[in-house]
């Protein structure tokens, strides 16, 4: 067997962030990055999620990355296990794009045709399994073995134009590259960023600004907007849930990792807020899971009577914290 290093992540709402902090998360040196860039959301049309300028891989100091698309690799490789199993014994970790259709860890399997990349982290050749990280049922983050089989038919069979990732991603970790120092100025400007619901990226022409919202109203808009589905009886999207929920767990690490290094009180009444912040959205995140079972549309009101003092609960509390900074 062949197992790189990885430990199970604090944020797992979507496979990109989880697959990067299953690598990160195997030393506490990266807290301080962690909290610093983990902070401001973004919503679109499709997704509520953490935002930074340039992808979640390309800007975290210690990986080397690279992508190779399916139509490269088929035409310069034979064998997609020789491949992965090359890649990984040289400590290169692997996200292949594959068809959930044809692995039996999926609840679409036999059922549906959907591209997903799969995080791949080490094999047993004994067995014929990768070692792999997805959400492979009930929206939960899982390590999971693959079968050998499974995995050439799903990736030989797939279509990955539809996927938010294509092809073969690989992610080299090389944490002695680089030191990173914690800015408490940058980590403030976040925060008051993600409060105030500002752009941090309005004031440099790296990409043309697409997004619908940022910080606390992304996060509102897309809490109403989950609300009024189970209202109407419709499907709602369980990760808007989790991502509140893990942007709280960010929050209260974030407050451990300052009061830890003296930035802040460990008494302070903000600590016990923040925890109680992370458990009311958890409140939130259950019932809409009761509702995905149930399909009560009545939900929403115990949700919507929630949701409002919420949210206003969570802006003061957020703008304490950042006086306490300025302390």
């Amino acid at each position: 067997m062949v197992k790189l290093p990885i430990k199970y992540p604090l944020v797992t709402s979507y496979t990109s962030s989880a697959a990067l902090l299953s690598i990160l998360s195997n030393s506490d040196d990266y807290l301080p990055w962690f909290i610093s860039n983990y902070i401001q959301l973004y919503s679109d049309e499709n997704v509520l999620d953490f935002y930074n300028f340039t992808g979640k891989y390309s800007y975290c100091p210690w990986i080397d990355s690279q992508i190779i698309s399916r139509e490269s690799f088929l035409k310069s490789f034979n064998n997609i296990h020789q491949f992965i199993q090359s890649n990984i014994s040289e400590g290169i970790y692997v996200m292949i794009v594959v068809d959930r259709y044809y692995i039996s860890n999926y609840q679409t399997f036999k059922q549906r045709h959907v591209p997903h990349p799969l995080f791949i982290y080490g094999y047993d050749s004994n067995k014929s399994v990768y070692l792999t990280g997805e959400f492979f049922r009930n929206g939960q983050y899982q390590y999971e073995e693959v079968h050998y089989n499974e995995l050439f038919e799903a990736f030989m069979h797939c279509n990955d134009n539809g996927a938010w990732v294509k092809g073969i991603s690989l992610y080299k970790y090389i944490p002695e590259r680089y030191a990173y120092h914690f800015d408490l100025n940058f980590f403030r400007t976040n925060l008051s960023n993600y409060l105030n619901s500002i752009c941090p990226a309005a004031g440099y022409q790296i990409e043309p600004v697409t997004y619908i919202n940022f910080g606390i109203r992304a996060a509102e808009c897309k809490l109403y907007e989950q609300i009024e589905r189970i209202k109407l009886g419709r499907t709602i999207d369980i990760k808007v849930f989790a991502m509140l929920c893990n942007h709280k767990k960010v929050l209260s690490t974030s407050w451990d990792f300052l009061s830890q290094e003296g930035f802040v009180s460990d008494n302070s009444p903000i600590k016990e807020d923040l925890a109680n912040l992370k458990s009311k959205y958890s409140i939130i995140q259950n019932f809409a899971i009761k509702y995905t079972i149930t399909n009560n549309t009545d939900i929403h009101k115990k949700i919507d009577e929630i949701a409002a003092e919420l949210l206003c609960f969570e802006k003061t509390v957020i703008g304490q914290f950042i006086e306490e900074l300025k302390a």
